[in-house]
């Protein structure tokens, strides 16, 4: 990540993004999984020692995107409420 080009880290409960990339603590992924497994689809690219040992042994990189069907019935969703 470059801050500096733009590569920032957005807030994912607020954005709820249709797709990026999700650095997570293995252990913590868990917690991850159980709030938004059923709204996103996550692709694990990569794990890597935590060698500064703050945190985590092992930190996690995923790509997550929403599946079609689930942008599907949002966008339902927002007709429905809009009549």
């Amino acid at each position: 990540m470059n801050f500096y080009l733009g590569n920032n880290f957005l807030n994912f409960e607020k954005e709820k993004p249709e797709q990026g990339y999700f650095l997570s603590g293995k252990d913590s992924f868990q917690k991850v999984l159980a709030k938004y497994g059923n709204q996103y689809e996550f692709q694990l690219l990569n794990e890597f020692n935590n060698r500064t040992r703050d945190g985590e042994k092992v930190i996690q990189f995923f790509h997550f995107n929403k599946p079609a069907l689930i942008k599907t019935l949002q966008f339902e969703e927002i007709i429905t409420e809009g009549d």
